[in-house]
């Protein structure tokens, strides 16, 4: 690919990425632009930064990066927007009943437990008015990592970990607007991975990382918002995003989530990790990752959060 001339280009679609040396590090990503042309970054000496890029047509890339057009279609295919209709129009989700859980995170970075102890909470019957009890669990079971910033932060694998430890089974899922709506109405606990600066603030310079956990509480269509119990912000429970932006900020983690198997039993769980200092039982270690076929997958996949 040495042959590539640098070009701009613009983000922000289906992406897929590739360990074309066999290192254990993706060296290229192609991104599906809205006019079916192909965006192309190569990282030429391993710092996971893209020293080339370019834009190309199918052919030309099917000629030097053969399989990723057909990678980029199944994805593709599958892409969200943020119009799809909830079941009859209007609300759906219990966001006033789920406001009663949240609470803002003490710290930068402990996003994921914070949001994982929103759900316990729903889940047990055992109220957690902060994320301490999920923080420790966590720092005990090896499931922070450190970023290039020096903030902890969870994978999706390990926030899923998290969450099966203290007694709610769920999986790891890339979905879809749809998805959400089902999810939502059947009562399940989902837990998104987003943009928090999109949400936030908005970006001038989009930057396709997602750095931030929150619960999904609700999503009105009839006013066109998604409702976020957001452990990061002061003004975060209740917190109402509209849907372009929503969908914006949850396309950065490739639409990744975390979906419980079962809506709430409503009996306390007894497996569930008191703030008193219970031990769990055992850690259940399960991790769904949606992979493309060969060296394909969707990206990013171990990103921690930032937030």
């Amino acid at each position: 690919m040495s042959d590539i001339d640098p070009t701009d280009s613009t983000a922000g679609g289906p992406a897929v990425a590739a360990d074309l040396d066999h290192d254990g590090v993706d060296d290229v990503q192609v991104e599906l632009l809205p006019d079916d042309t192909y965006h192309v970054q190569l990282d030429v000496d391993g710092d996971q930064l893209a020293d080339q890029e370019a834009v190309l047509d199918r052919a030309r890339l099917d000629e030097l990066l053969p399989g990723a057009s057909d990678a980029l279609d199944e994805l593709g295919a599958a892409e969200p927007t943020a119009e799809t209709p909830a079941p009859g129009g209007g609300l759906v989700g219990d966001p006033v009943g789920d406001a009663e859980h949240w609470f803002q995170q003490a710290l930068n970075g402990f996003c994921a437990p914070a949001s994982v102890a929103q759900i316990v909470s729903e889940y047990s019957g055992v109220h957690f008015p902060d994320e301490s009890a999920f923080v420790r669990l966590a720092s005990e079971q090896g499931l922070f990592s450190v970023g290039m910033d020096g903030v902890p932060g969870m994978t999706p694998e390990n926030t899923l970990a998290l969450l099966e430890s203290a007694g709610v089974p769920a999986s790891v899922q890339v979905g879809t607007p749809a998805d959400l709506v089902q999810y939502l109405d059947e009562g399940r606990g989902i837990l998104l991975f987003i943009d928090s600066g999109e949400v936030w603030t908005g970006e001038a310079v989009e930057d396709d990382r997602y750095d931030h956990a929150v619960v999904l509480t609700g999503i009105d269509t009839e006013r066109g918002v998604a409702i976020l119990s957001d452990p990061g912000s002061p003004d975060g429970n209740l917190e109402e995003v509209p849907l372009d932006v929503f969908a914006d900020a949850w396309a950065d983690s490739q639409y990744t989530m975390i979906v419980c198997d079962e809506p709430p039993a409503g009996d306390p769980g007894a497996e569930v990790v008191a703030a008193a200092g219970e031990r769990p039982a055992g850690q259940i270690e399960r991790a769904t990752t949606a992979v493309l076929r060969g060296p394909w997958a969707l990206l990013p996949v171990t990103l921690p959060a930032a937030r």
